[in-house]
């Protein structure tokens, strides 16, 4: 196997989906190596919702799970918008997390990364109206999509969605209201 490993659990949406291929083929493009399990990871992100407090409990509480899987260097990282709303609050509470990077930080994710493997503690939660990450390369975990790629509607769609303020879903709220956490407009590449 060559280069560093990283492994990455997603949380949430279809969205947090696309979002982790996206960063899985950006660091794979920076020479990263996905792995199925975190077990001896150099790297180990959770990609995270934060629609609903139980899905931030339980991410909480994997943190502290996967924190025995970790080698003397690995880097756990956390990602997604429960990384953007808490922001250094789990850097606090969470003694082994050195990383954690909003839905708009993945562009320099590679970055962030290596400075985390250099014994950096990173925090990037700002916010980016315009990036959309039409240039990225995401490494598909498979073929079948929920979504209609290119399609000008969605296209139109997220763009109207994305510049609305987050959606929050009341407890109880039915769970396809969390589909469109952190819409992103579809790219003609996708």
């Amino acid at each position: 196997m060559s280069g560093p490993t990283v492994y990455i659990e997603t949380y949430g949406c279809q969205m947090n989906v696309s979002d982790s291929e996206l960063m899985l083929g950006t660091l794979e493009a920076h020479g990263y190596t996905s792995v199925d399990g975190p077990d001896g990871a150099d790297v180990i992100l959770l990609n995270t919702c934060a629609i609903r407090e139980h899905a931030e409990t339980r991410v909480i509480g994997r943190l502290g799970e996967l924190k025995r899987n970790m080698k003397p260097n690995s880097v756990m990282g956390v990602t997604g918008c429960m990384a953007q709303r808490l922001g250094p609050r789990l850097l606090e509470s969470a003694r082994h997390v050195s990383l954690v990077v909003g839905p708009d930080g993945y562009r320099a994710l590679p970055q962030l990364v290596e400075n985390a493997r250099n014994g950096a503690r990173s925090i990037s939660t700002t916010f980016d109206l315009e990036e959309h990450y039409e240039d990225f390369k995401p490494k598909r975990f498979d073929k079948v999509k929920a979504w209609i790629p290119g399609a000008a509607w969605l296209r139109l769609s997220l763009h109207v969605l994305h510049r609305a303020a987050r959606l929050v879903a009341p407890s109880g709220a039915d769970s396809s209201l969390t589909s469109f956490v952190r819409p992103r407009r579809s790219s003609p590449t996708e």
